[in-house]
């Protein structure tokens, strides 16, 4: 860039490389990307604190989501004594499973954190 005229020109044009952008369309692939970005912000946030750090959440991730508060989640029978933010009602709403949910296979085995990051 050039300073010209109180602005900016653009002194040298460079073509993107042509894999810049990829389609990602499988099952799979789509999959990995999302694990891949959710690895680095889990990582983020063990490393800085946030929301996920809080006891509220705590408690949700205790034994790996496998206990009687998330039963109660998505039950839809949920309760606390901790603040809960605007987004994390709508959250604690959105998660309640339907019945077609309720029907499904129930998840079995876990993964830690450690072995996620």
């Amino acid at each position: 860039m050039i300073a010209e005229g109180g602005g900016y020109k653009i002194a040298q044009k460079h073509e993107l490389p042509a894999a810049f952008w990829t389609d990602v369309t499988s099952q799979e692939e789509i999959e990995s990307q999302i694990m891949a970005r959710n690895k680095r912000h889990l990582q983020q946030t063990a490393r800085e604190g946030g929301f996920t750090t809080r006891p509220l959440m705590g408690e949700i991730q205790a034994n790996h989501g496998l206990n009687s508060r998330v039963d109660d989640l998505l039950a839809g029978r949920f309760e606390t004594e901790h603040e809960v933010s605007e987004e994390m009602a709508a959250w604690i709403t959105a998660v309640k499973q339907t019945d077609k949910e309720k029907a499904q296979p129930k998840v079995v085995g876990v993964m830690t954190k450690e072995q996620f990051q």
